[in-house]
């Protein structure tokens, strides 16, 4: 096992044409990793997860005296120390680990950007999810009164992985609709829609968990869960 860690580090392993750098006991700040645990079988596993994750740019595999492979890629287990560097860590990078920097000056910024129960997605903004279904217009009236709108990502990509990372189900009203597009301008595009899609049956769009949170459209009346979107 140290030596496939080490091939890993060298970038030696075939596969993808894009290497992790490697670093022993390198602590990373928490922003460098996803928010997902992985039980896995082999350092080259946990390598793989990284590679199709959207939202991972590095993971820590810790190797125990038992011989187990751990590998942590979650928020939660930096918090709590569980990738903190140790006898026996390494730490792999997409592009390259960069040592924290020397403690920054005390802020004086207010805190998170998203407020109340807006989840921060990074370069996409912050997103709420309510699980109450009412139609298309109600649910823009919902999110209006959290001083938000529905959802509009600047690419859908990100907000589908975090739907689906988090075992969300069901179908979600988002601010998609036809023939114009996203409510805030920006066009739609083919690749965001689900196979056969549009296919008439409506103006308004929702995310359906079938089909991996691709859109399909559908009659505004009809009732579904509701994605908001906070301008930060």
């Amino acid at each position: 096992m140290r030596l496939l860690l080490l091939l890993l580090w060298a970038g030696l392993l075939p596969g993808n044409a894009l290497f992790f750098e490697g670093h022993k006991d390198l602590d990373l700040p928490a922003g460098y990793y996803a928010s997902e645990v992985l039980g896995a079988p082999s350092a080259c596993a946990c390598r793989n997860r990284c590679f199709v994750h959207l939202l991972c740019t590095a993971f820590t595999v810790h190797l125990p005296a038992s011989g187990e492979v751990n590998c942590f890629f979650s928020l939660a287990n930096v918090t709590t120390g569980m990738m903190k560097p140790n006898a026996s860590s390494w730490t792999f990078c997409k592009e390259g680990c960069a040592a924290p920097a020397a403690p920054a000056a005390v802020s004086t910024t207010p805190g998170p950007r998203c407020t109340g129960s807006f989840v921060d997605l990074g370069a996409i903004g912050c997103y709420h999810f309510h699980e109450a279904t009412m139609s298309f217009a109600s649910a823009q009236s919902y999110c209006q009164s959290l001083n938000a709108d529905l959802a509009t990502p600047s690419s859908l990509d990100p907000l589908r992985q975090y739907l689906l990372d988090n075992s969300y189900t069901g179908e979600y009203w988002v601010g998609l609709r036809r023939p114009n597009g996203w409510i805030d301008g920006r066009p739609d595009d083919p690749s965001e829609w689900d196979a056969g899609e549009p296919n008439d049956s409506g103006p308004c769009a929702r995310l359906r968990g079938s089909s991996n949170f691709k859109a399909a459209d559908h009659g505004c009346d009809n009732s579904y869960k509701v994605i908001c979107e906070q301008e930060v």
